[in-house]
């Protein structure tokens, strides 16, 4: 999955901005942290990780967080 994070700080310090889901641009604005967590929890990956070129070397997120065996 590609994201594009467009990140800024209000004058009271909190964060906003937009993230931009892949390479058909669709975009999502977000206003604090949780916020932002949120709106990445529920992005949808544009294809399968099977698919992406050097996708192997992701920590598989059901090991635990281990990255795989060579």
């Amino acid at each position: 999955m590609q994201v594009r994070l467009e990140l800024y700080r209000t004058a009271d310090g909190h964060f906003c901005g937009r993230v931009v889901h892949g390479e058909g641009g669709a975009e999502f604005p977000f206003y604090g942290v949780l916020g932002l967590v949120g709106l990445l929890e529920d992005l949808e990956p544009e294809e399968p990780p099977e698919a992406v070129e050097g996708s192997a070397d992701v920590a598989d997120p059901q090991s635990g967080g281990r990255p795989p065996d060579s």
